[in-house]
Formats: structure tokens, sequence, C-alpha cells
């Protein structure tokens, strides 16, 4: 979940990076887990021992690139990625998966609620008022705002989502 900015001064040469914290195994193992010997004990091929207090222990080796370059630490049994792939493989997806609302005919509803809920948000959100006296005022203004007429348009869209993909 990387992304080069936009501002970057050499986007070309980030992404090189990218690539090869997702591809080179020893670069990865060496952002992970450091430098071996310095920061950890390398047990054998697969697992590695960290060394308490070496001065580097990130501990977030999902971050940085492809984990199923990742040496195997105390702990983890030697088929953990294998069986990280098939848990990944046998996922479910979520029924909502690839669906969006097209805001176009909801534009002016959707301006309108966003700036009545930036003005009763933060007195709400904060206790500054009793809500049994905001709240119907807030929903009011909400429903006056087009909030219906939004709940109307994405349940029509999300209707003939299902319909689309087959689901009801």
């Amino acid at each position: 979940m990387h992304v080069i900015s936009k501002t970057s001064k050499n986007p070309e040469r980030t992404l090189m990076l990218i690539n090869l914290l997702n591809t080179d195994k020893y670069l990865y193992n060496l952002i992970c887990s450091g430098i071996e010997g310095k920061h950890y004990t390398k047990k054998d091929d697969l697992y590695i021992e960290p060394i308490k207090d070496s001065g580097y222990a990130p501990n977030v080796d999902w971050v940085f690139g492809n984990q199923f370059n990742a040496y195997l630490k105390p702990g983890q049994s030697q088929d953990v990625w294998e069986r990280t792939v098939t848990l990944n493989d046998s996922a479910l997806v979520a029924a909502s998966y690839g669906f969006s609302v097209n805001q176009e005919s909801i534009k002016s509803e959707i301006a309108n609620v966003q700036a009545t809920k930036e003005e009763f948000q933060l007195a709400l959100e904060t206790g500054a008022v009793e809500p049994k006296d905001l709240l119907p005022k807030f929903i009011d203004k909400l429903k006056a705002s087009g909030q219906d007429k939004i709940d109307k348009e994405t349940t029509a869209q999300w209707e003939a989502f299902l319909k689309e993909k087959g689901l009801k």
C-alpha cells in the first residue's frame, strides 16, 4: 500500500525502491530486521533470532514490502506463508465490492448535508449541548438539506448494483 507523492523529485527512483522492497529478499529483511550479527542472529535459512536491546526492532514487517520474503521469527511456524496464501485465497469477497455511489444527481444535497453536519457536529460530539434539545433540530435540518433524497438515490443504486451482480 505504498504510493509515490506527486511532489516527489524523483518518482522513477522511488518506484525502483518500492519494487526492490517487494522483490529483493536481502533489502526487505535489512529494513525489517536490521543487520545480521548486530540486530539479529540467523538460526538457519528460515529463522532469525532478534538480539535483545540491539537498537533496531521496528516489528512492523507488513509495512515495508512483500512479507513473504521475511525471515521467520521465534514462534512462527515454518508454513506460515503457505497458510497465509491459503487464507487469502479462500477469503470471501463482500457483496459490496465494486460498489460506489454516482453522486452526480445528488451533488447539491451532499454539499448541503455536509454543511449541516459541520454546523452541528462540534456541539454534538463534544457534549457542549444537551443532545435531546439539539438532535431533533439536527435531524430536521438534515432532512431539509436533502438527506432523504441521498438515501433514496443511494438505495436505488445499491439495488441496481445487486441486481446487475445477480445477487438480487
